[in-house]
């Protein structure tokens, strides 16, 4: 990107090792072409974070670098160009990846605006998808709703199947917190038999493991235990390790309403060691919590209050 070797200043090899052990990393300048590219070089900086859990799954690189556009070499003498709907449904994909509402919203309003000026279908289903998967993300259940019954209706419209589950299961799951169980099921189940009939397996586990919570917040116990352990079968089987620690998350909670104590801390125990490898933070958190919890009322105060911190 900058024309430049890396770490060109430094000639022999334990030069460079020293200075990639030492974590500098280069600086954006105002003559670089990295200045046109700050979402592509902000990305190849997480990416060498030392903490492998805080770098960025290869998903997200790959979004983040298929749409992104190239790098002028003379970004001075190039005219300006107004940002394509699928920049800005890219950035908005990236906003929502940090944690940034109003920016990740603010982007894919722009490029829902231009799709429809395109009457591009495709990007109108993809934008209010992904919209409605931020509005769940921040508890905005109503327009969860309202972009998920969109996008449903636009990708059945072009027989996009997987489109239509993702926005199914994106239905069901905001419909549950806004309503009831009986109402938000059958969306989460269509949802299922579509991932089923397409061999979709991260789909499959997170209908099921959505289906499982939902029968657990229900006291519907022996169906999540179902549910929840089919889930972990099949995401065990694919690899999908997140997947697998968020259905057995679940499990241990329905373990722990059942009273067993001893299964409940076992499954949240082995749950806290793959979040914490997986990095992930607030699986982890809860998993402690419980565990805190199931001490404390078993009287081991000690234990309990090392969990708590």
């Amino acid at each position: 990107m900058t024309g430049e070797l890396p770490y060109k200043e430094a000639m022999a090899d334990y030069a460079i090792i020293r200075r990639i052990f030492e974590n500098p990393r280069p600086q954006v300048d105002g003559e670089s072409r990295l200045s046109d590219c700050l979402q592509l070089w902000e990305l190849m900086i997480r990416c060498w974070v030392v903490e492998p859990e805080q770098r960025p799954t290869g998903s997200m690189c790959r979004t983040a670098v298929v749409l992104l556009p190239r790098c002028t070499p003379n970004p001075g003498e190039a005219e300006p160009l107004s940002p394509s709907p699928e920049l800005l449904e890219n950035l908005g994909t990236l906003e929502s990846w940090k944690g940034n509402f109003d920016d990740s919203i603010a982007h894919l309003e722009k490029a829902l605006s231009l799709y429809q000026e395109r009457d591009d279908s495709n990007g109108i289903a993809r934008v209010h998808s992904k919209q409605a998967d931020v509005f769940y993300r921040h508890s905005r259940w109503v327009p969860s709703i309202d972009h998920a019954t969109a996008a449903l209706a636009k990708f059945r419209s072009l027989d996009d199947d997987l489109g239509a589950a993702d926005a199914l299961h994106t239905l069901g799951c905001a419909i549950y917190m806004q309503s009831t169980a009986d109402e938000a099921i059958p969306a989460l189940q269509e949802a299922l038999e579509i991932f089923r009939i397409h061999s979709h397996d991260i789909g499959i586990v997170n209908c099921l493991e959505r289906l499982g919570e939902i029968c657990r917040w229900n006291l519907r116990l022996p169906e999540a235990t179902t549910y929840l352990e089919d889930a972990i079968a099949i995401a065990s089987q694919s690899g999908d390790k997140a997947g697998e620690t968020r259905a057995t998350k679940s499990l241990a909670y329905v373990f722990w309403q059942l009273e067993d104590n001893a299964r409940a801390t076992a499954t949240f125990t082995a749950t806290a060691e793959a979040a914490r490898r997986l990095g992930l933070g607030s699986v982890l958190c809860d998993s402690l919590y419980c565990l805190a919890t199931i001490n404390y009322e078993e009287e081991n105060y000690e234990e309990s209050g090392s969990l708590y911190q």
